[in-house]
């Protein structure tokens, strides 16, 4: 008989999040960020756990944003021993210091760019991130208070590309207790501690008010929120791709062709869809052209609408490197040469 293994409520919800939306397969190769702190450490011990069971190759990643003095030097040495002391790979990234100062949104593009290039310097499957229950609730308040499509209010994903979120259905608390029966540990980053950043204000301050004098179970409300987005997120998106096939009138806009130029939609057909499938087809058509959606907002979106959907017979408006030119007949979206 085997013997009964009691596993905790951490180690349950996460192995059920790697089963139930196929975060890992045998024989992968995952990369972890591990920054030192209780969600990473956590993150590095769960992984260790199935780490025989899906036969999964480990690599450390830590990237040392030299924002804390020797507090980010002290977070880099303790993960340097902890994948010494685990005989687990590891790459390590730090930036060139020029000042204490960097904003979050900085921070962030500068540590992925790290995770990219490590993935594939190690070929790695897969980027694994710590973000948990907690942290998905902030940012879709924050997305909400910046002003947020369904896209943001569906905040982070359990599996986007190669980046994989295994945490996002855990407690920080489920995590905490993890640690402490686990006798695992880990470092705190002080920073976390200051409201001045607004991740930190809403966590520290925005939430337990909002708990306190509004709603006690807040997080759990904005979960809730964030799981019915995606639910709708999905929904549109089929019908968005059912819409942009019967639009479309030129056959190389393809996901195989990556070198076309520009899109032509049948103006008359464009024009009998709802507006909110209208301004997810000139996404669409944007992002095939321009290869991404930088410094196009809704507003240039709205804008582009309007023309289409005047009684001007020909019309053309250009946004950077976009150019939108109504025919008759069609919708042509181009890159300016």
């Amino acid at each position: 008989m085997r013997p009964f293994v009691y596993m905790l409520k951490l180690q349950q919800k996460f192995l059920y999040a790697i089963k139930q939306n196929h975060l890992v397969f045998k024989g992968d190769s995952v990369l972890l960020g591990i920054s030192a702190g209780p969600d990473s450490s956590a993150l590095l011990s769960l992984f260790e756990e199935i780490q025989k069971k899906f036969d999964l190759k480990l690599i450390i990643a830590h990237f040392n944003h030299k924002t804390r003095g020797s507090e980010s030097d002290e977070d880099e040495k303790f993960v340097r021993n902890l994948a010494k002391q685990k005989k687990i790979c590891s790459i390590f990234g730090k930036r060139i210091k020029k000042s204490n100062k960097l904003s979050e949104n900085k921070a962030r593009k500068i540590r992925y760019s790290f995770f990219s290039r490590a993935l594939k310097k190690e070929s790695a499957n897969y980027l694994a991130l710590a973000h948990n229950a907690d942290d998905q609730a902030e940012t879709v308040l924050l997305h909400f208070l910046r002003g947020a499509s369904i896209q943001g209010l569906a905040g982070m994903q359990y599996k986007q590309a190669k980046i994989i979120r295994p945490l996002l259905g855990c407690t920080k608390e489920e995590i905490l207790d993890y640690l402490k029966i686990k006798k695992i540990k880990y470092r705190i980053d002080s920073s976390n501690l200051k409201t001045k950043y607004k991740r930190n204000f809403i966590r520290l301050k925005l939430l337990p008010l909002i708990k306190k004098e509004i709603n006690p179970g807040i997080s759990k409300t904005l979960l809730k929120t964030a799981e019915n987005m995606k639910r709708l997120q999905n929904h549109l998106q089929q019908e968005t791709n059912k819409a942009w096939k019967a639009v479309v009138d030129n056959t190389d806009i393809t996901p195989a062709n990556k070198k076309a130029r520009s899109a032509v939609l049948n103006l008359s057909k464009f024009i009998q869809l709802n507006e909110f499938l209208q301004l997810e087809i000139l996404k669409m058509a944007i992002l095939k052209v321009k290869k991404n959606l930088k410094n196009i907002y809704s507003y240039h979106l709205e804008e582009i609408l309007e023309i289409i959907k005047s009684d001007k017979k020909n019309a053309e408006k250009n946004i950077g490197m976009i150019c939108i030119i109504k025919s008759k007949k069609d919708i042509i979206i181009s890159k300016n040469h």
